[in-house]
């Protein structure tokens, strides 16, 4: 009974998180078109920060096997923007701005964080499917990419990075797809610790936000 207390007051305190979620993103739009843009820009890694807080709260069972799958997304996700932005490989010529906080060896610790929670995100929504393990892990890197879409072109404008060609080449859609695979599949080999509700309704967060930064911007 007790139990059962603590699981209902634990989804309470969740669904009340990712309203919050969403209002946070909202509000974000609104400053960003505001007098204010560049203090809302700041913010960016809070927002990154609280989205994975979430995530790991969220988490039914944090395992072993979830934190090694969470980790490895971080670990490959920081080694290949490295290899881009020291080297031009994989997703091009690029340089980080500001807007995503500190930067290790040319990158921000918190785009290995981005991508542990779209990897997270991404396999989870994509392991309820009955296909089988290796197509799940395709159709969950091209859902990864896919949202990179929206992000590209908003990217340079919030001064989060900047090619050296003005826009994201073919390559970095490639160079997308390429590295999300080798998590997606890490993720669904594996017995992880999912939630749904959350994993669903981060990935709609920030598609819209970024679709909305698109159209307005």
């Amino acid at each position: 009974m007790i139990e059962d207390s603590k699981e209902t007051k634990k989804h309470t305190t969740i669904k009340f998180l990712i309203y919050f979620l969403y209002v946070m993103h909202f509000f974000g739009v609104i400053g960003i078109l505001s007098d204010f843009r560049e203090t809302f820009l700041d913010l960016t890694p809070l927002t990154i920060l609280i989205t994975f807080i979430i995530i790991i709260y969220s988490i039914p069972n944090r395992n072993k096997t979830t934190i090694i799958c969470i980790s490895t997304a971080f670990v490959i996700g920081f080694i290949a923007e490295y290899l881009g932005v020291n080297y031009g490989l994989i997703f091009g010529k690029y340089t980080y701005g500001d807007n995503l906080g500190p930067k290790i060896l040319g990158v921000p610790p918190l785009i290995g964080i981005n991508w542990a929670i779209l990897s997270y995100c991404t396999a989870t929504m994509t392991s309820f499917m009955k296909i089988n393990t290796f197509v799940k892990a395709v159709t969950g890197a091209l859902l990864m990419t896919s949202i990179d879409l929206f992000i590209e072109p908003v990217a340079p404008k919030t001064d989060y990075w900047y090619f050296e060609a003005g826009i994201a080449p073919v390559q970095n859609y490639f160079g997308w797809f390429f590295v999300s695979l080798i998590v997606q599949i890490v993720f669904q080999r594996s017995d992880f610790s999912k939630n749904f509700y959350v994993a669903n309704n981060v990935l709609v967060v920030q598609t819209l936000f970024f679709v909305l930064l698109n159209i307005i911007i």
